[in-house]
Order: C-alpha cells, then sequence, then structure tokens
C-alpha cells in the first residue's frame, strides 16, 4: 500500500450499514428520529425594530465565518442581547 491510496476501515464500513439499518428501522416504526420542534417566537419585523438603528449612522456588519455552528452561537448570543435589553 502507497502512501497516497486512501485508507478504508472494514469496521467502520460496517459501523455505519448498522447505523442505517437501526435508522431504518425506527422509520419504519414511524419514529420521527430526528424531531424539528422550532416554534418561531419573534417575527422579523419584530426583531428588526428591537434592533433597529438610532440615526442613519449606524451600521450593522455580519461575517459569516463559513461554519454553521458558530454563526448559530453568534446569532442566538445577539438575540438574547436583544431579548434583555
Amino acid at each position: 500500500m502507497s502512501d497516497n491510496e486512501p485508507l478504508v476501515v472494514e469496521e467502520e464500513n460496517e459501523q455505519v450499514e448498522v447505523r442505517k439499518q437501526k435508522l431504518a428501522k425506527l422509520r419504519d416504526a414511524g419514529q420521527i428520529v430526528y424531531p424539528n420542534d422550532f416554534r418561531p417566537t419573534h417575527s422579523v419585523a419584530a426583531v428588526i425594530a428591537a434592533a433597529g438603528r438610532s440615526s442613519d449612522d449606524e451600521i450593522t456588519l455580519f461575517k459569516s465565518v463559513g461554519a454553521a455552528l458558530e454563526d448559530l452561537a453568534a446569532g442566538i448570543a445577539v438575540f438574547e442581547a436583544l431579548r434583555q435589553a
């Protein structure tokens, strides 16, 4: 085996297959495997109104870092700050 050949671990492939089988069984049984219980509490308009600018000189900047989890954490922090204000 050369250094450039991808390393495929047979045990990992078997583990993935077992997980897929378990997932299929849960779905076949009617189980909602990844439920989405998200219920919005505020409208976009309400959030914008709460975070509105006090003057036209204020600028809001947002730079996505490309990692959804970090973007979500930043959004939650902003939301919580607005909610507590």
